[in-house]
C-alpha cells in the first residue's frame, strides 16, 4: 500500500465528487419543486442540464472532426463508441431539459391564475365584511 495516487489524480477525483454531490443537490431540488409544485426550484436543474447538454453535445462535434484525421482502427472504434454515447447523452439531456421547463411554465402560469382568482375573492369578501 506504498503506492498512492499521484497529487493530481487526487485533485481529480476529488473534484469530481464534488460535482457529483452538487448534480444530486440540484436533482433534489428540481424533485422537490415538482412535488410541491414550486416552478423556482426547477431552475438550477434546467441550468445544469442545458450547460451539460450544449457541452457533450460541443465535445462529439470536436470528436467527429478529430476522429477524421486519425487513421488507427483500434482508436477509431473505441472513439466513435464514446462519441455515439455522448451524442445520445446530450440528446436525452437537451429532450428532458425541453420537457421540464414545459412544465415550469406551466407551473408558473397554474400559480399566476391561482393568486389572482384568491386575491379577487379575498377583495370581494373583504368588502362585504
Amino acid at each position: 500500500m506504498s503506492d498512492s495516487l499521484p497529487q493530481t489524480r487526487l485533485i481529480f477525483y476529488a473534484t469530481l465528487a464534488v460535482l457529483a454531490v452538487v448534480e444530486i443537490f440540484i436533482g433534489s431540488l428540481l424533485i422537490h419543486g415538482a412535488f410541491k409544485r414550486k416552478p423556482q426550484f426547477t431552475w438550477p436543474w434546467l441550468v445544469l442540464a442545458w450547460w451539460k447538454g450544449l457541452v457533450l453535445l460541443v465535445l462529439t462535434v470536436a470528436g467527429m472532426v478529430l476522429l477524421t484525421f486519425n487513421r488507427d482502427v483500434d482508436t477509431i472504434t473505441e472513439a466513435s463508441a464514446v462519441i455515439s454515447v455522448y451524442f445520445v447523452y446530450s440528446a436525452l439531456l437537451l429532450y428532458f431539459a425541453v420537457v421540464v421547463n414545459s412544465r415550469r411554465q406551466e407551473l408558473v402560469l397554474e400559480n399566476y391564475w391561482a393568486n389572482k382568482h384568491m386575491l379577487r375573492h379575498a377583495k370581494t369578501q373583504y368588502y362585504y365584511v
